[in-house]
């Protein structure tokens, strides 16, 4: 209207930006198809997957320390100092203690004189770690009941008789204890601190010379064991420790027995350099290694108590010329405190991975996964495995197709196609090789211990082991076709079998006082069913290896296999010389000649009933 001095609004496709009036079509039809999306794929899972082909370590070493002598040079005496503060360890061990969290702290180390600043340690283990937390202990650590009373010492022998069920490390030896002292056992400790009485020993031999009997510790408010009587003309023989004051099995004495076994040690926050303790060298310093490694395994037990038997097998397996880890013994001290000596092994790391013969992708099983398919999704394999090296560059989807294969194929295809997804000839060495060296928690085991390797030229899988401190267990006596377990011995018992000896009324395939807060998944078999041997529940058992044994496509390359390494682990004598080499290498770390003496001769007479048995066996030896 004339004259009219009212602003008018402006119009709503005016406050639309004049470019994008232009160009609303393409901008409409961008909106249009976003919302489409998200009513048809709003609930989907997006999965992460890597395309790239490159084959290059992301995570490289940018600091290597060269050190003044090879780590795991045998050759020399190596030592081990670590500094750290109190407050920080007592919080590690608390957390751990709650809520079996292992963390890290920062730690300065002296290795071989060369002096690295905060590096990262932790505590490693999963079992193995249970008495920290006061949940008992598996086979060799329960101590739940009554020990058991000594047999008589031979005549003349300095104090031979049983001393119940061994079955520390250095044991696993048959009920009457073979080799270990004589003992008079102790009462285990019940969760509410009060064990029954331990048995009496036996008399000794007629001229034993046995030391003085002592009864072992019993829980609080427990009774203690009596030590064993005296023999004719000679002294009382060692009273052996059991339960869990001691860590060891019922009635057993600490590295008595032999072979092998189960072990549960009687770990203590106020003994760290007994503790077993991962060494990261990179943990607070990017980059860092030291000789190439970034992390150093110190494996359980100390002493006389170190694994003679896992050093066995790891020189072993060298000699087979499949991959194994490096090891050496060291003497630990830790802020101050009287030394220790252990055992260092290499840890599977990247470098570990990428030392792995061609252009390979490693992954680790961890103890508490499965062999089991669960979809296309990479996050769901999580628990199961962890990729040790080209992270960023590979993924898990080979491991994926592989456990579907194995899952879906019929016999009839497993056995014409295995070929095109395994190195069926490395994988025939390796089972060979975990029964041949008695072990009972290789891939099959409750620990789920191995390595998947896969080469990025072949397209084809490996199977490569580690941690091989339960080997030399059970029966010397098996065979090729045979199944190792966790028995006591030769005659030990078959796989979920419960070793002679132990407490009455366990449930098959788990002895009584199995700790809680073992990894998930423990026990069962490959699907958390019925594991191959174990029995329902059973602790044993992967759907690979089973399938490969049980098919006769397979039994040429397998018994080929088996022949091949009897000759190269036993009948050459390569075991007896290892074990000579392991003696020195130990007195040199300081241990007790006497201590030493006594677990590589238990460990000499399983070697020999094992080389003995197996040249007998017509499918072996010939």
């Amino acid at each position: 209207m004339p004259g009219d001095k009212t602003a008018r609004g402006r119009r709503l496709r005016d406050r639309v930006p004049v470019r994008l009036r232009h160009h609303w079509k393409p901008a409409g039809a961008l909106c249009a198809g976003l919302a489409v999306m998200v009513y048809a794929f709003g609930d989907a899972r997006v999965s992460p997957y890597v395309t790239s082909a490159s084959r290059v370590e992301a995570d490289t070493i940018t600091e290597d320390v060269a050190g003044t002598v090879g780590l795991y040079d045998t050759s020399v005496r190596h030592s081990i100092q670590l500094e750290y503060d109190q407050t920080d360890f007592d919080k590690m061990m608390k957390e751990f203690e709650d809520d079996g969290t292992k963390e890290s702290i920062q730690a300065d180390l002296t290795i071989d004189g060369v002096f690295l600043r905060d590096v990262g340690i932790r505590l490693k283990g999963n079992s193995t770690l249970m008495s920290l937390r006061g949940t008992g202990g598996m086979p060799g650590g329960g101590g739940r009941g009554p020990g058991e009373a000594g047999d008589t010492g031979d005549t003349g022998d300095t104090g031979q008789g049983g001393g119940g069920p061994q079955m520390p490390q250095g044991a696993g030896g048959p009920p009457d204890g073979g080799q270990g002292a004589d003992a008079s056992g102790t009462g285990g400790t019940a969760p509410d601190g009060t064990g029954p009485p331990g048995g009496v020993g036996d008399s000794g031999g007629t001229g034993g010379t046995g030391t003085t009997g002592t009864g072992g510790t019993a829980g609080t408010g427990g009774t203690t064991g009596t030590g064993g009587t005296t023999g004719t003309g000679g002294t009382t023989d060692t009273g052996g420790t059991g339960g869990a004051a001691a860590g060891q099995g019922p009635g057993g004495a600490a590295g008595g027995g032999r072979g092998g076994g189960m072990t549960q040690y009687d770990l203590s926050a106020d003994k760290p350099e007994e503790l077993p303790w991962l060494i990261k060298i990179d943990e607070y310093v990017e980059g860092r290694a030291y000789q190439g490694e970034r992390e150093i395994s110190l494996r359980p037990g100390s002493n006389a108590e170190v694994p003679f038997n896992e050093a066995l097998a790891l020189s072993l397996m060298k000699e087979s010329g499949e991959p194994a880890e490096r090891y050496g013994f060291s003497t630990l001290k830790i802020n101050g405190r009287p030394a220790a000596t252990r055992l260092m092994v290499e840890n599977p790391d990247t470098e570990y991975a990428e030392a792995v013969g061609g252009e390979s992708v490693v992954y680790k099983a961890r103890a508490g996964g499965s062999f089991a398919y669960q979809g296309d999704d990479p996050s769901d394999y999580k628990a199961s495995f962890r990729q040790l090296n080209k992270v960023g560059s590979q993924d898990l989807e080979p491991v994926m197709k592989l456990i579907k294969w194995v899952e879906e194929a019929s016999d009839e295809e497993f056995a014409e196609d295995l070929g095109t997804h395994l190195d069926v000839e490395s994988f025939a060495t390796y089972v060979a090789a975990q029964n041949l060296l008695m072990n009972f928690d290789d891939m099959a085991g409750p620990g789920k211990n191995y390595l998947l390797g896969y080469d990025l030229d072949t397209k084809k899988f490996s199977v490569l082991g580690w941690d091989y401190n339960l080997t030399f267990s059970g029966d010397a006596t098996a065979g090729p076709d045979d199944e190792t377990g966790m028995g006591g011995g030769p005659g030990g018992g078959r796989p979920g079998e419960m070793p002679e000896g132990m407490p009455e009324g366990a449930p098959e395939g788990m002895p009584e006082g199995a700790p809680e807060g073992m990894p998930e998944g423990l026990p069962g078999g490959a699907d958390g069913g019925e594991g191959r041997g174990g029995g329902p529940g059973g602790m044993t058992g992967h759907a690979l290896k089973d399938r490969f044994l049980e098919l006769d496509a397979f039994d040429e390359v397998y018994k080929t296999a088996y022949r091949d390494l009897y000759e190269t682990f036993y009948a050459s004598g390569k075991a007896t010389e290892a074990l000579k080499n392991i003696s020195e290498q130990a007195v040199r770390a300081e241990i007790p000649s006497q201590d030493v003496t006594t677990a590589v001769d238990a460990l000499r007479t399983t070697v020999t009933e094992r080389t003995t048995a197996l040249a007998k066996d017509e499918e072996v030896a010939g």
